[in-house]
């Protein structure tokens, strides 16, 4: 009787080892990475014609504005801006020209330089 179980144990067994002979995946495997943009060293990405204001911080000297993910302390360039200055809600960016361009954490509001 031991023997026949011992048997029917095996055959179950070896069915079940044809059954998933599919290869597994290496959980140790790297990704394969995408191949990176051969334009140039930095891939900077210039400020959109549209800059999207999401979070001001307001600390005299140490202001910082989170334009489009960056964080940008006064001083600092986002694209072709300098930020110039940090309001509650609101940042003042000027460009190599001069010009200044005043964005707003509320799109729908009017702000003037």
């Amino acid at each position: 009787m031991k023997v026949r179980t011992v048997f029917v144990a095996l055959g179950l067994f070896s069915a079940h080892a044809n059954a998933d002979t599919q290869e597994l995946p290496n959980p140790f495997a790297r990704p394969a990475l995408a191949a990176a943009p051969r334009e140039g060293r930095e891939t900077a990405a210039q400020p959109s014609p549209t800059l999207e204001l999401r979070a001001t911080l307001v600390r005299g000297r140490q202001s910082s504005a989170n334009i489009d993910g960056t964080i940008v302390r006064v001083g600092g360039k986002i694209g072709n801006y300098r930020l110039i200055s940090v309001h509650e809600g609101a940042a003042v960016l000027a460009d190599a020209a001069g010009v200044i361009r005043v964005i707003d954490i509320d799109p729908s509001r009017q702000v003037t330089p």
